[in-house]
């Protein structure tokens, strides 16, 4: 038999086969460390934002998200996501780790990289398929960077938006959407629902009023729509070398908390439609804390967007209630 030390107080632990050690007390609230013959604890720091770290956690929300269906317009069976960010945030990448987290392994359906040019060169949509092959009911939207859609025409950032735009068509700063790439008639599911702008935790204090102007651009044509909007906020790890040994610091980690509330700040969003991830880049197996974080962003962008729905439903209800006659006897 062991012990530990917490403020001070040693208590017992039991060594196990597997060389994780099990307070004799129950408890187990924060980190081992080895101090001679005896293992100390230190206390985990609140989380900001509570999180669960568990198997059975992930397995839920998985579950949760293959059985997902939207509900509130009866027009709309898949849900949209259109990924906007400027040139290596992480666009293609958060696709890619969704992707893997679904099918058990790391994948790049999407291309994906480092470079001063956007890889993502066309509107891309994908599907994201359970382990049967089945699309579930919602699709990651990708585009390229927003450097590059630099003097994009207005129009074509209300036809995306609104569901005109075609799958693979290539935006150009010289003209607008040609009639090959044009849906004259988009449907329910062809209209995005959720905008994720993509950011790079660490470029928040070093984003140009250039960048932010095109935020906001597509921000008030989301206003406007009552499009949802949320961040995807990529690269935490390199924001604390605690959060880089360990990702599941990273709701306790006050760096990222501060740079969520940067972001929030920002873009006028709420801090709760700021989403911290980290995406597959380095690894080639699945590790469960990174999943976490994505399936949990992923997961809280369709609900909000349910909400979205519904809220839209209300509002066009009311508005057909209103122009009704009032006949006063």
């Amino acid at each position: 038999m062991t012990s530990y030390k917490n403020d001070g107080d040693c208590v017992p632990v039991q060594s196990m086969p597997n060389g994780v050690f099990i307070p004799s007390n129950g408890q187990m609230n924060g980190h081992f460390i080895y101090a001679g013959d005896q293992i100390c604890i230190r206390e985990m720091p609140q989380q900001w934002r509570p999180t669960k770290w568990s198997r059975e956690h992930l397995d839920c929300m998985k579950d949760d998200l293959i059985r997902f269906t939207p509900k509130e317009d009866p027009s709309v069976t898949r849900t949209r996501i259109l990924m906007i960010g400027l040139v290596g945030a992480g666009k293609s990448s958060f696709y890619n780790t969704i992707d893997s987290v679904f099918r058990n392994r790391i994948t790049q359906r999407a291309t994906c990289g480092s470079a001063e040019e956007s890889l993502t060169k066309n509107y891309n949509t994908y599907a994201i398929k359970d382990q049967s092959g089945t699309d579930m009911n919602f699709c990651l939207c990708d585009t390229r960077g927003m450097e590059e859609l630099n003097g994009l025409h207005h129009d074509d950032c209300k036809y995306l938006l609104d569901g005109h735009i075609k799958d693979h068509y290539e935006f150009s700063t010289e003209h607008s959407v040609s009639w090959w790439y044009f849906n004259r008639t988009p449907s329910a599911n062809d209209r995005v629902h959720c905008i994720a702008f993509v950011i790079d935790a660490t470029s928040v204090d070093v984003l140009s009023e250039k960048d932010l102007h095109k935020i906001r651009t597509f921000q008030k044509l989301a206003k406007e729509r009552g499009i949802l909007q949320t961040v995807v906020l990529t690269n935490i790890d390199n924001l604390c070398k605690d959060v880089k040994k360990d990702i599941s610091l990273a709701c306790s980690s006050t760096n990222v908390e501060e740079a969520v509330q940067k972001v929030a700040d920002l873009l006028g969003l709420p801090r709760n439609n700021v989403f911290p991830v980290k995406n597959y880049e380095n690894e080639t197996e699945l590790d469960d804390k990174i999943s976490i974080l994505a399936l949990a962003a992923l997961k809280q962008m369709l609900f909000f967007t349910e909400d979205a729905l519904q809220k839209k439903k209300e509002e066009a209800e009311h508005a057909k209630w209103s122009k009704q006659p009032c006949n006063i006897l």
